[in-house]
């Protein structure tokens, strides 16, 4: 393999291998000169036809000979542009661009003679790294310094490791498979500290002589290959060709046996009928001493000259990879139920929309009828069309029975009863903001729970496996969104329907508008709403039952009881009487969005009976008050760069930490503010603690009220680098895991659903009145026992914010009338929803209370 060379000016060229196969480098061409310096250097010429040209090696060739030159030369040869000595040619400039001061030799990879090999560096645990080992040959025109090796591929430089497929098949027990300093010495390679530096040699060789099976192809061909019928046809030619689902064809190479390592096999897809094209070669690339190989990983990218486009081809062809993976379909499928409403599907449901995954169609047909049928979808595996009507219209979604059944269903998320009310109820923005201005407001989600593209990490808003106390944990039935039932969002997210239905879309008293247009404010000139709703019941609207009757089937699915229908109203007809129409008609809209079924996707049994707020643990008043406060710092700390040790006491410790982090990432002692340890076990007298942290920090440690717990980790045992992944399951390397693990404190997942302050609570709670109270969200940290059912009180960050606070049609006491008490037949997701509605509005006029005196 050739090096290519990339010149820069004033400085060490910069050299690595390159396939000589592949369009990676400008030409460079010496020899044949009529006006050259006769110096006795022979200067290099770039030879291009048209600027950012780039050519295989072979390329190169034909192209000095094609322009009169002798031979491909170094790029080393190239020199200071004249018109005796190296030139760029044919009807251009030397500059890159106009009026850049970069040569084009300055901007491209060119090719050389020089000899280059391919050498890997394998880490303990098996990853590895490519080297490239470029001959020492020349040196560039005006430095006295050889190449310098690319960076992500030069053996002093390189950090980019990956994983390979390394070949277990006659690996002796207890011994591993790759090169390893102290298991088998790297196996004849260098050892470089932990690391082994080893020579490479590939093989390339035909893995079938005969025509396979389909499943033989898929199992043991890795490599992809073009449609042999789109290339020249004199290239390929078909020795067996079929269209049959589990038939394999066969094109040869021509001029090549029928089964070479250029042969081709064309195989359908399972469901979308595509054809997969797989070349008959196996490549493998063996080591050292040649006893360990792995199989040789295809690449999208030209290592020397990568492209933006092959970083697109490789996201594409992942996501074809995870989308066809098996498990794929079903996990998809119970993500998206989950998230429209069927918390626990049924397995015929989930298989029912797995099917229409992969074959991308689903078929309604109306049980009356069968002949009356409609297809959803393209046929392509996993369209979403067939994937949602699957859903929506299945068996299952459309079984009334179901629909009465206590676990079937589960709770809307806060957006999804956002956008029942807005396209329910005929939500249009206004022409004021309808170019011009964000329709909501930036701390949306910290009312609702929930924003567009605001989930604040790859996990989601809520844990997909959530199981609230109650009935729930004794039913082993998840309900995700529950985990959203606090204080702070249940507060915020009603009082933001509220002003909705009241005011149109708008940021003042607690709604989720965008911002307001410039000079107004939300005290006496709060201007247009962002939008409003422009709902108008159809019929008579003075009759309260064609109204209600209308809300019902639009907000709730028809699932509003009689008893709850005739609560709203005669509150409709009440308000009809004193303020009109308009007004009846959004106290009736409030109403709807209050009541339990609103909030569920299954039928509620409200009775009676008054629902009253969870009781509190009993006070002993002769316990003295205590809190334990913790606080969470969400998201990345650089812990090794928090405390260190001192170079004015621990002067060898100090060094040794500055060499093991780098000169980029060490802190000097400027960055240090000093604190003592000698009274401690520490070998340090002293250490520094980051300046960033802050001198009021430093204050508390000094007055004895903060302390630092060092090395603290999860580990279930001491284990080492080579030996973890079999002596623990610990994932040391998962920010959210080690996040999660530092909030439960639990190495071997004896309360894996509890967290440390919330196990805490729960002894503490044996004898006197405890309480959890989390500032802006809950946290893993105060989970206890969740059959307890010691729930955790979220509140804001301003603090707790009053329930409906422009109640002008004094509905209060009716919408918690709405969520009385219900029947055990009840859904108990609705019933989920009305005790923590019930909670929190007790909760929240407690908390301002005390505030407030």
């Amino acid at each position: 393999m050739p090096c290519v060379s990339l010149s820069r000016r004033r400085n060490n060229d910069i050299v690595m291998c390159a396939d000589k196969s592949l369009s990676s480098a400008r030409s460079t061409c010496c020899g044949s000169y009529s006006n050259r310096d006769l110096s006795g250097v022979g200067w290099a010429d770039v030879l291009s036809e048209y600027r950012g040209e780039r050519l295989t090696f072979d390329q190169n060739v034909d192209r000095c000979l094609a322009w009169g030159r002798d031979e491909v030369c170094d790029p080393a040869r190239i020199g200071p542009f004249s018109m005796t000595r190296g030139h760029c040619l044919h009807r251009q400039s030397c500059r890159d661009v106009a009026g850049s001061t970069a040569h084009l030799t300055d901007t491209a990879w060119h090719w050389s003679l020089a000899p280059c090999a391919i050498e890997v560096q394998i880490d303990p645990d098996g990853l590895i790294a490519i080297l490239h080992a470029p001959a020492e040959t020349t040196k560039a025109w005006g430095s006295q310094e050889y190449p310098e090796v690319q960076s992500h591929v030069n053996i002093n430089k390189t950090v980019s490791y990956f994983h390979v497929q390394w070949d277990t098949s006659n690996v002796g027990v207890g011994k591993l498979e790759y090169p390893h300093v102290t298991d088998n010495t790297c196996d004849g390679g260098t050892l470089s500290g932990d690391y082994c530096v080893c020579d490479t040699t590939l093989t390339t060789s035909a893995v079938f002589d005969s025509l396979p099976t389909r499943d033989r192809v898929l199992s043991n061909l890795f490599i992809g290959a073009f449609d042999p019928t789109v290339m020249n046809p004199d290239d390929y030619t078909a020795i067996v060709e079929t269209t049959a689902d589990d038939g394999v064809s066969v094109y040869k190479k021509v001029g090549e046996s029928d089964y070479s390592v250029d042969t081709i096999f064309r195989i359908k897809e399972e469901y979308n009928n595509d054809y997969i094209f797989l070349k008959n070669a196996l490549s493998i690339v063996s080591v050292c001493d040649g006893t360990f190989f792995f199989r040789n990983s295809p690449t999208f990218y030209d290592i020397v000259d990568p492209q933006l486009e092959s970083a697109y081809q490789e996201t594409l062809a992942y996501l074809d990879h995870v989308d066809n993976y098996s498990n794929t379909p079903p996990f998809v499928c119970k993500t998206l139920m989950k998230h429209l409403g069927y918390s626990n599907p049924s397995p015929d449901h989930v298989m029912g929309c797995s099917t229409a995954y992969k074959s991308g169609i689903f078929t309604w047909s109306n049980p009356s009828d069968s002949s009356d049928t409609v297809t959803f979808g393209s046929g392509k595996r996993g369209d979403l069309r067939a994937v949602s009507a699957s859903i929506l219209l299945g068996r299952d979604a459309l079984s009334a029975t179901l629909d009465s059944d206590p676990t079937f269903g589960g709770l809307k998320e806060p957006l999804h009863k956002l956008m029942n009310i807005m396209r329910g109820l005929g939500f249009q923005r206004s022409l004021v903001h309808r170019r011009t201005r964000q329709m909501l407001i930036s701390s949306a989600q910290d009312i609702l729970g929930q924003a567009p593209y605001g989930t604040p990490d790859q996990f989601s808003f809520f844990s997909p496996d959530y199981m609230p106390a109650g009935a729930h944990i004794e039913s082993s039935l998840v309900a995700p969104e529950s985990e959203l039932l606090n204080l702070k969002y249940i507060i915020g997210s009603q009082n933001a329907y509220y002003m909705l239905l009241q005011n149109g879309l708008s940021k003042c008293s607690g709604g989720i508008g965008g911002s307001l247009t410039a000079g107004r404010n939300c005290n006496d000139n709060p201007g247009e709403p962002v939008g409003s709703l422009t709902f108008v019941p159809q019929g008579d609207t003075s009759s309260s039952s064609n109204v209600i009757s209308q809300l019902a089937t639009i907000l709730t699915a028809d699932r509003l009881d009689d008893d709850s229908k005739s609560i709203i109203g005669d509150v409709y007809e009440a308000i009809l009487a004193s303020d009109g129409e308009e007004a009846a008609l959004k106290a009736a809209e409030v109403l709807m969005v209050s009541a339990p079924v609103f909030h569920a996707t299954n039928k509620a049994e409200p009775i009676s009976e008054e629902r009253t707020s969870t009781p509190p643990t009993p006070k002993d008043e002769s316990e003295p008050y205590k809190a334990v406060i913790h606080l969470n710092l969400f998201g990345g700390v650089d812990s090794m760069n928090v405390l260190v040790p001192h170079p004015d006491d621990c002067p060898s410790l100090y060094e040794e930490y500055k060499t093991k982090r780098g000169e980029d990432l060490y802190l000097a002692e400027g960055d240090l503010i000093k604190i003592d340890a000698s009274n401690s076990n520490q070998p340090c007298a002293s250490f520094g603690v980051n300046k960033m942290i802050g001198q009021d920090f430093v204050d508390l440690y000094n007055a004895g009220e903060v302390i630092f717990v060092a090395n603290a980790g999860h580990l279930q045992k001491p284990v080492t680098a080579s030996n973890f992944l079999a002596e623990t399951t610990t994932q040391l390397f998962s920010h959210h895991t080690m996040k999660e693990e530092s909030f439960k404190v639990d190495a071997f997942q004896e309360r894996d659903d509890t967290g440390i302050l919330g196990r805490m609570t729960d002894i503490l709670g044996n004898s006197m009145s405890t309480s959890k109270v989390s500032i802006d969200r809950n946290s893993d940290i105060l989970a206890g026992d969740p059959t307890l059912g010691l729930k955790v009180d979220v509140v804001g960050g301003r603090g707790p914010d009053e329930f409906y606070t422009k109640d002008i049609y004094n509905l209060k006491q009716t919408i918690l009338s709405l969520n009385n008490d219900t029947s055990d037949g009840s859904s108990i997701h609705s019933d989920l929803w009305s005790q923590n509605l019930i909670d929190s509005y007790t909760k929240s006029d407690n908390y301002l209370s005390i505030l407030e005196n």
